[in-house]
């Protein structure tokens, strides 16, 4: 199966809440996805200071997976049981994408480098 990446846009219900939603992301959300069959790691970034205008997400989760259909399945079997916090916005978007094409910095020749 392909390897591939889950995309979550999130955001906390209020900046009142912030805290407490990165502290659930973190501390348990995060962990009980990764331990799923199929997912592998997880990276979370948030929107920098010097972003100007108003962007619907401000917090970006990037979940590497190494089976991308078995992460899917996996995700729908444990979803009813997760613990979901109240302090994340229900409005979040989350998608799989398979991977395609691949390139790292080790790969290219050292004259490109």
């Amino acid at each position: 199966m392909a390897r591939g990446t889950l995309v979550v846009f999130t955001n906390p219900v209020s900046r009142e809440r912030e805290e407490e939603f990165n502290d659930w992301y973190n501390n348990t959300h995060a962990q009980d996805v990764v331990s799923l069959p199929g997912f592998t790691a997880i990276r979370r970034l948030r929107v920098g200071p010097d972003v100007r205008g108003s962007l619907p997400y401000r917090y970006l989760a990037v979940y590497e997976c190494s089976n991308v259909q078995q992460a899917l399945e996996s995700l729908e079997a444990a979803r009813s049981g997760m613990n979901i916090s109240d302090a994340m916005d229900e409005a979040a978007i989350a998608v799989f994408y398979e991977d395609i094409f691949s390139l790292q910095k080790s790969d290219l020749a050292p004259e490109n480098v």
